[in-house]
């Protein structure tokens, strides 16, 4: 899976000022040259180089992300980078970062990227779910929030995505970002929201996602 997670050493603890992404080389299969830049071009945003006599396709690419957690354990608000940010100020997280997520984007999103995440009522993917037809774009507040916000309590995800989930519309708030499905949000922070003594009183608190398709998801 593309992607690490990590504390910061405590001299950069609530002390990250900006950000800037290395580049990676990833090889992709490809048939030919045009597959590779295609290939290399839509679903990683790169530059290709075809290798005729190995038949081998790199594509080079800049596109790490990264997500700013203010919380250690990667808790509490956060902010998605994709591009070099030479100062956060402007930033939810501002100077705040305590823990990071890292990984390595792939394409735009597209109708195939969303048919395979469920956002769901009910555990283990089960009960109503909000498929394609009703997530809007790669990033959306949730639909009819009287339906829908504050009632998410699992996520499918089939391939290489990050889904990030947010308590508040405008994405701020709580955030956890997934890489895997979960079949129940009861442990997670995003699932323990007004929790009073214990876990009496706690729900989950979705209303606002974001969906990064990861190196190696291609479609």
């Amino acid at each position: 899976m593309p992607f690490s997670t990590g504390l910061l050493d405590p001299e950069f603890d609530n002390n990250v000022q900006g950000i800037r992404f290395r580049s990676a080389t990833a090889t992709l299969s490809a048939n030919d040259e045009g597959d590779c830049q295609n290939k290399c071009e839509e679903n990683h945003g790169g530059i290709a180089t075809w290798v005729d006599i190995a038949r081998e396709c790199f594509c080079t690419t800049s596109q790490y992300g990264a997500i700013l957690h203010k919380d250690a354990g990667y808790k509490g608000e956060a902010s998605i980078i994709t591009t070099d940010i030479p100062d956060l100020s402007g930033e939810l997280v501002e100077y705040e970062t305590s823990s990071i997520t890292t990984f390595l984007q792939g394409g735009p999103v597209n109708t195939a990227d969303l048919e395979n995440i469920k956002l769901c009522k009910g555990t283990d993917g089960s009960g109503v779910c909000l498929t394609s037809t009703e997530l809007a774009s790669e990033m959306s507040s949730l639909p009819s929030p009287s339906v829908w916000d504050d009632k998410i309590e699992s996520i499918v995800i089939n391939g290489n995505y990050l889904v990030a989930l947010f308590e508040r519309v405008d994405y701020k708030g709580k955030c956890q970002g997934f890489f895997d499905s979960n079949n129940d949000f009861g442990d997670d922070p995003i699932g323990r929201c007004g929790c009073i003594v214990g876990n009496w009183g706690c729900h989950s608190c979705v209303s606002s996602y974001k969906i990064i398709p990861l190196a190696g998801s291609e479609n």
